[in-house]
């Protein structure tokens, strides 16, 4: 912070893009079912059921024309990104002080103050993107009703896949092992994949020790043994079930009252289970902002990054500085269809 002379050099754009070009920034679990892929443009098509079971081809006689293999099987869907953004200000006091301040230290001090609220900004981003992923990947659809924008994103997670009713894992006698293998059944059949992972929550994994049915399936005659988690784990791997890992990571949504409310990215009473570690990719493109900037030549393109960091002057009243922090984005989800979601309590 100490090279740091002027407020200027400080609020604009090229100190946020090198700021976070040279920074690691932990991954998110969308991040790999989910990973950021670049596309030119605002629309962007994919192939869904791409991957089912491979069709044969046939044996030629020499001098004959190949037969031509067709798409069935293969949906196109296409999809156009959405624009996400969030802005902080400065206000007259905040803007004087770091303007004139009357130390080294009150200067630093303020200054990471804006550092911490452009992290927040920024998070506040990637936690939207994040929030997408999973309410696709736990409904098949995105419900966004947002700042003047009111649309539904079916991506056609097939209804056999899904089960919203009368279950309860959290009983201790709930067919767990049944239903996980009438799932995976369901997703062999309809996709040719075979469901090798899942993701859920800790409640939910609590349940599994407790389950009387795993218990016996495991033990035998020594059913009042409690396993652990890993051994849970290796006997659903030996089944030719899914193994499971949990998420229960959260994120803050603010109200238009200000009010501040507690979200899941993955709820907490449901069970997804899927046979790819990647289910497609978080489409990205270039903001109106994004643009707007490359026009320095002082800033690589490449350093931008998907999510831009941007600063400038309300030079009218109340004069104030204003941070911005904005992306186009949006999942899309070719292995769809290799998905069961489920609601068990």
């Amino acid at each position: 912070m100490a090279n740091y002379k002027t407020i200027d050099e400080i609020l604009d754009s090229k100190t946020w893009i090198d700021y976070f070009s040279n920074r690691e920034i932990a991954p998110l679990l969308g991040d790999t079912l989910f990973p950021l892929k670049y596309t030119p443009t605002m629309k962007f098509e994919y192939l869904k059921g791409s991957k089912k079971r491979a069709v044969t081809a046939h044996f030629h006689a020499f001098n004959t024309e190949s037969e031509i293999a067709s798409r069935k099987g293969a949906e196109k869907e296409a999809f156009e990104v959405a624009l996400i953004k969030r802005k902080i200000g400065l206000d007259e006091e905040l803007l004087k002080k770091l303007s004139q301040p009357r130390s080294k230290e009150e200067f630093n001090g303020n200054i990471m103050e804006l550092f911490d609220d452009v992290e927040i900004l920024r998070e506040g981003v990637r936690a939207r993107v994040e929030a997408s992923r999973f309410e696709a990947l736990q409904t098949g659809i995105i419900n966004i009703n947002e700042n003047g924008m009111k649309v539904k994103i079916d991506y056609g997670m097939p209804s056999a896949h899904r089960a919203e009713i009368g279950l309860d894992w959290t009983k201790p006698d709930a067919d767990i092992l049944g239903d996980l293998k009438l799932w995976s059944k369901t997703i062999y059949k309809d996709s040719g994949k075979k469901p090798t992972k899942g993701i859920t929550s800790e409640e939910i994994i609590s349940c599994f020790p407790l389950n009387k049915d795993i218990r016996k399936a495991m033990y035998g005659v020594n059913a009042d043994q409690i396993p652990t988690d890993m051994e849970i784990s290796a006997f659903f791997k030996k089944m030719g079930l899914p193994t499971f890992i949990t998420y229960d990571e959260m994120y803050q949504e603010e109200l238009k009252d200000g009010k501040l409310v507690d979200k899941r990215y993955f709820d907490e009473n449901r069970v997804v289970i899927f046979a790819d570690a990647q289910l497609g990719d978080t489409m990205w493109t270039e903001t109106p902002e994004h643009n707007i900037i490359a026009k320095d030549p002082s800033i690589k393109k490449e350093d931008m990054g998907n999510i831009l960091i941007m600063s400038w002057l309300e030079s009218r009243d109340p004069v104030g500085w204003w941070t911005k922090a904005v992306t186009c984005a949006l999942p899309s989800f070719p292995m769809v269809d290799q998905v069961f979601s489920a609601k068990v309590f």
